[in-house]
């Protein structure tokens, strides 16, 4: 496992994923996976993140009537959905830990539905604030 960090957060990943970033998030990957895991983040200028923040950031998937279930990874505390569309899987969290507010998506080809899934859950299980 080696260290990827960010500003505000931070993960293990297995030795064989890589990771590419841009202004707005970190792309995480295995070579020879199938997929790619996303993740961005924010502070909360004021104070503490709440339930109800993250609630308002997964309003969209709300309002069409998914169904979002508690989640907890590493230090972070929120919520989880999955859905697929004709041809793409995604996996999403909205998690937070103090400030700190984070969104990380997991996308892969419908074909490949759930084939890391263990993977990205090992990884955002090490997940912790910085």
């Amino acid at each position: 496992m080696k260290q990827c960090n960010s500003h505000w957060w931070s993960v293990q990943l297995p030795d064989d994923w890589g990771t590419e970033r841009d202004d707005t998030c970190t792309s995480m990957f295995s070579g020879t996976g199938v997929g790619a895991l996303q993740v961005s983040a924010a502070r909360n200028s004021n104070g503490a993140a709440t339930d109800d923040d993250l609630r308002d950031f997964a309003k969209e998937h709300l309002a069409a009537g998914a169904t979002i279930t508690p989640a907890s990874c590493g230090a972070f505390t929120g919520l989880y959905l999955h859905y697929a569309t004709d041809d793409m899987y995604q996996r999403q969290w909205w998690l937070r830990c103090d400030d700190t507010v984070v969104l990380a998506t997991y996308t892969a080809d419908l074909d490949d539905k759930g084939k890391e899934d263990s993977i990205v859950d090992t990884i955002l299980g090490t997940l912790q604030r910085i």
